[in-house]
């Protein structure tokens, strides 16, 4: 079969078929693609399609002969070497892709591809660079896909580690932007990787060292983000084509449409084995970390944005990790200003740099100058609450300092503000009052204790931490101890064990499934199907007539018999089955019965003898009725003492550890005992157990430390902006539709134009007029230009 030359796309199809029938005419344009190279080398700026074309007719038969095409890959990778700068665009995209294409066939190795893609990144080009940048995030996203290439990982992982010490800015800085998609991506979110981005944000390139930075700051964000889209993504509800035509197609589509929904529920009920933490916990030295980011910051001559991204990393690696970097206290301190730029941001990080392994010492002169700079009587409301609210934060991050005495004077003129005329100011200081109550209320003047505060709280010394003496939920089970909502009895049954298998529906909610009960058949229901089956057999005798066989009748007559006598067989089984559960059940009642008798008897003997010993003890049992009755209301009620309350959770928490010493807890104990109180609850847990970066302590929202704000009259200069702004979004229009009198005109009789007034008038007009209304008609189409609509209006 003769095959023209120029058919590529039919010759690289039988080619793939059978490579060794058409070996032939492959090296016929074998020989032509080295004729087409020669002239692309002397000509490199202009366009070669035909080149293009045998390139990529060569690249796609490749593995069929790997022998003559052993050094293609070579030979491609030296043309951009050498002459990537000079040739022309489409055609160093084309050698790229062929490129591609190779590597997906298998053909090229994944660490000297990316070396030579990455190298190209300096070419000038920005749509191969998307190419590039794409093709790489695929390549490693597909080797991981399914089962982790740990090889593989640490070759290309050790390789992005050397090009983000390399000297060109934009390789490096694409090698990060690599390495974030990555992580973004969750292909990549090991330890190791996001230390090779925390040694960018030392990098010596500027742009390089703000990528790994913002990095640490939104990517937890940008993550969460991209959960949201998938949730929403899997929520849109199937196509039934409830209200079209049924075809084949769309009874595939909807199939495919539900299995696509089973395996996201199936992924859904499984438990996560490889939990993700965030990209802050990750880093192998914290403390080392946030001291080189210091001492990057001291010497940074970047600008005032850059130096706040800095101050904002460090604050989360102290407070999220508990460090004890003391000069950065000292560094923030002369921003402590209320002129400052960005002053709320700087308070921020303040607060997000406090913990309860700060010495209170250090903390001492931040104090005296928020309380000198903000909490003064030359400051505006907003600012004086500002500093309020950041000296609140501050003392419930580290409490030790509510015991200073030399902060004693300031903590009684921040109570004192309660009462001032500024809301905000008034609200940020009782917020201050209400954690003193709760942290240390001996520091307070008694008047200002308030009733529910403990006398001998106080915080815990430096260096000590709380340590938990008992389960969350064992206070909840002493309290069903105590009400007696615990059955000791229905905890030997079965029932109390069996545990209910919770899955999620189609809407992603958790449902219960439950095994249904096999049903029992009734002597009348089964009475009435025998007589049902006796009459259709008559019924059907009846049908045959008067013409058949006497043999065939007494057939017929046999098979009935012995088919009424396997049935009543079947029946008499059932009935005797049924009799015998009867029995049993009548014994079970008549035991019963006895049971209570005897029970009642004893009860009767109990009454009597309890009768004489209360006679015996009347005021005794009075007395402590009383007691207890008082101690229930006491509980029961909202203004319980907290010495009380604590005294009542110790004896709750006593009741549930003997409980739990002699008893084993069933699923339903077991689950309260935990924390969940209602099984309905535990659908919602879902979105508790999700970590973002602005849920643990480390991460402080600026609308806190601003608190209540009144909104302010504007000023002058600010009513006038808003005056202009609304002049330009009402602006009179003008004429919108509909059409003109003139266009009216034209589609009117003749006889009727002529008769008309405007007619008549021009027909009187002198030749200066005429000539006005000329000159008048030029100027408006000069206007209006070649705009042939509004021309046709006139």
């Amino acid at each position: 079969m003769s095959i023209p030359g120029n058919d590529l796309p039919s010759l690289q199809n039988l080619i793939k078929r059978d490579p060794q029938i058409y070996k032939e005419d492959f090296l016929q344009q074998y020989d032509h693609f080295q004729t087409e190279l020669a002239l692309f080398k002397a000509h490199l700026s202009e366009p070669a399609n035909s080149f293009v074309a045998l390139m990529n007719f060569m690249g796609q038969v490749a593995q069929c002969y790997p022998d003559v095409l052993a050094d293609y890959p070579s030979l491609l990778f030296g043309l951009m070497d050498e002459h990537a700068e000079v040739m022309h665009r489409e055609t160093r995209i084309a050698i790229v892709r062929v490129l591609i294409l190779m590597r997906n066939k298998g053909l090229i190795e994944v660490i000297p591809l990316l070396k030579s893609l990455f190298h190209y990144f300096r070419i000038n080009d920005k749509q191969l660079r998307a190419l590039i940048y794409s093709h790489i995030i695929t390549d490693i996203s597909s080797a991981n896909k399914g089962k982790t290439n740990e090889n593989l990982n640490r070759q290309l992982k050790s390789f992005m580690f050397d090009l983000l010490e390399n000297d060109s800015d934009l390789i490096a800085r694409k090698a990060l932007d690599v390495m974030v998609e990555l992580y973004r991506r969750q292909v990549w979110t090991d330890a190791r990787s996001v230390n090779v981005i925390a040694a960018a944000c030392l990098s010596r390139h500027p742009r390089v060292s703000i990528g790994g930075i913002r990095f640490f700051l939104g990517i937890e964000t940008r993550m969460e983000e991209d959960q949201e889209k998938e949730r929403e993504v899997e929520n849109e509800e199937i196509d039934n084509h409830s209200h079209s035509h049924k075809t084949k197609a769309r009874k595939r589509d909807t199939d495919r449409q539900v299995a696509a929904r089973r395996r996201k529920l199936r992924r859904a009920n499984q438990t996560e084995s490889n939990p993700r933490f965030p990209a802050i916990a990750l880093v192998y030295d914290p403390q080392g970390f946030a001291e080189k980011l210091l001492n990057l910051l001291r010497r940074t001559k970047e600008q005032f944005s850059v130096r706040l991204l800095l101050m904002d990393l460090i604050s989360r690696f102290i407070g999220y990790h508990k460090l004890c970097v003391f000069p950065f206290y000292t560094f923030i301190q002369s921003y402590l200003t209320a002129h400052q730029q960005h002053v709320t941001r700087i308070l921020v990080f303040l607060t997000q740099a406090c913990h309860d392994f700060v010495p209170p010492e250090e903390l001492f002169p931040l104090v005296r100058v928020i309380a000198d700079n903000f909490v003064n009587d030359h400051s505006s409301p907003e600012i004086v609450a500002l500093g309020i609210n950041t000296i609140s934060e501050i003392f419930a991050r580290i409490p030790l300092l509510f015991e200073a005495d030399e902060l004693q004077p300031l903590i009684l003129e921040l109570v004192e503000m309660k009462t001032n005329k500024d809301k905000g100011v008034a609200v940020a200081s009782r917020n201050f009052l209400n954690k003193a109550r709760m942290i240390y209320p001996a520091c307070l003047q008694k008047k200002d204790r308030g009733r529910e505060a403990i006398k001998t709280m106080r915080p815990l010394a430096f260096g000590e931490d709380h340590v938990r003496v008992s389960v969350e939920g064992m206070e909840a089970l002493g309290r069903m101890l105590e009400k007696g909502e615990i059955d000791e009895a229905e905890l030997e049954s079965l029932e109390a064990w069996k545990e209910e298998k919770k899955e999620k529906n189609w809407e992603g909610n958790t449902v219960t499934r439950k095994k249904k009960k096999p049903m029992k058949i009734s002597k009348e229901a089964l009475e009435f199907a025998e007589g049902a089956r006796h009459k259709q057999w008559d019924r059907i005798g009846a049908k045959k007539g008067e013409g058949e066989e006497v043999e065939e009748k007494e057939k017929e007559k046999e098979k009935e018999e012995n088919e009424e006598e396997k049935n009543e067989e079947e029946d008499e089984a059932l009935l005797e089955e049924e009799e015998e559960e009867e029995i049993e059940e009548e014994e079970n009642e008549e035991e019963e019965n006895e049971e209570e008798e005897n029970e009642n008897e004893m009860n009767e003997e109990e009454e009597e003898e309890e009768e004489e010993e209360e006679n015996e003890n009347e005021n005794d049992e009075m007395n402590e009725n009383e007691s207890s009755s008082m101690e229930e209301e006491s509980e029961d009620s909202d203004s319980m003492s907290p010495e009380k309350a604590e005294a009542v959770r110790q004896r709750r928490i006593a009741l549930a550890r003997e409980f739990m010493s002699t008893h084993i807890l069933p699923p339903k104990l077991f689950r309260i005992l935990q924390g969940d109180r209602n099984d309905s609850d535990s659908s919602d847990s879902d979105d508790s157990e999700e970590q973002t970066a602005d849920t643990h302590d480390a991460v402080v929202n600026p609308a806190d430390l601003l608190g209540y704000q009144k909104k302010r009259k504007d000023d002058i200069e600010e009513r006038r902006r808003k005056a202009i702004e609304g002049r330009q979004q009402h602006v009179m229009k003008l004429k919108g539709g509909g059409t003109t009198n003139k266009e009216k005109e034209r589609k009117k009789n003749f006889v009727m134009v002529k008769q008309s007034e405007r007619v008549k008038r021009k027909l009187k007009q002198s030749i200066h007029e005429q000539q006005q209304a000329a000159k008048k008609q030029v100027r408006r189409l000069q206007v209006l230009g070649k705009k042939a609509a509004k021309r046709r209006r006139i």
